[in-house]
């Protein structure tokens, strides 16, 4: 099993703007595509040359077919995304990994958020997804491709949602009307 590694390229687009995408990127859970999303800290965020870089924790549950469920010591993955945002290149870069379950399946994923001249936001994934378990990674490896496809779907699903609930005015308060603080504090 050492090479039955999987590796999913996709490519899609959002019909929203770059702009609202990042508006709301970290305010997208919960929501009722993403039940599977339980929890979410920030373990840091910081301003370096003009990206802001987010570390988080993530908690994660899905619901396992039967087969699967006595392989699992737990139903709750844990999962950290670095993010960088762009917001002069229009980039959300994200890099995603599972911090346990994986000699059972790890699934490693780089996404590009971009925006698109025809005002929507193009989204680019890779992922590699990998099983160390003798004897049934392939079994494991395709249920981990298939629950990611799913997953994608959801995100896509979750995006619409909160700008739908979000007026454009809240959305356009979150980056236009931010207090100028840039001489409050001495450098």
């Amino acid at each position: 099993c050492f090479v039955g590694m999987k590796f999913i390229e996709t490519n899609s687009s959002i019909n929203h703007s770059w702009f609202n995408i990042s508006s709301v990127f970290f305010c997208r859970y919960p929501n009722p595509y993403s039940k599977h999303v339980l929890s979410e800290d920030v373990i840091s965020r910081k301003l370096e040359n003009n990206i802001l870089k987010t570390i988080r924790l993530q908690s994660k549950t899905n619901d396992a077919p039967n087969w699967l469920k006595r392989f699992l010591p737990s139903s709750t993955a844990y999962i950290v995304e670095e993010s960088h945002v762009d917001l002069k290149t229009g980039v959300i870069m994200t890099y995603t990994t599972n911090l346990n379950l994986k000699t059972l399946l790890q699934v490693d994923e780089k996404a590009f958020f971009l925006k698109s001249p025809d005002g929507s936001t193009k989204v680019n994934r890779q992922a590699y997804i990998k099983s160390n378990l003798f004897g049934l990674c392939h079994a494991f490896e395709s249920f981990g491709l298939k629950r990611y496809c799913s997953n994608i779907s959801k995100m896509e699903k979750s995006f619409d949602y909160v700008l739908k609930i979000k007026s454009p005015q809240s959305i356009a308060h979150l980056s236009y009307n931010l207090p100028d603080i840039s001489n409050t504090f001495p450098v």
